[in-house]
């Protein structure tokens, strides 16, 4: 998806190369030397550092359910980030999930 895809109205797409780092909400794409060939897709979901960052994914490993986990930027490919789409601010809400923990989701200040 990521290697064939080109930023637009709604996404950025935006290349990892060394210090340049995930913001929060960011969904960020392992290429195919991840997880067996397959790549692997996560949200950012804490401010990254030059070492690591906190994605909110699944099956990793296989069957693994959802949860919040620290990755390292081994086969990291790039990320996809929303594009503000209405002209306001584009702030970061939490929202309480029945399974324990909070995960930040970005919203329109505007409400749209």
């Amino acid at each position: 998806i990521y290697a064939n895809f080109s930023s637009d109205a709604i996404f950025d797409k935006i290349d990892y190369v060394v210090g340049t780092f995930p913001q929060l909400g960011d969904i960020v794409f392992w290429g195919t030397g991840y997880a067996g060939g397959d790549g692997h897709t996560g949200v950012a979901t804490s401010v990254a550092n030059s070492s690591s960052f906190d994605c909110f994914e699944q099956n990793d490993p296989v069957g693994q359910s959802c949860l919040i986990k620290t990755y390292n930027y081994n086969n990291v490919v790039g990320w996809l980030r929303f594009k503000n789409q209405g002209g306001g601010t584009v702030t970061p809400d939490i929202i309480d999930l029945t399974v324990n923990f909070k995960f930040k989701l970005f919203k329109n200040s505007l409400g749209l």
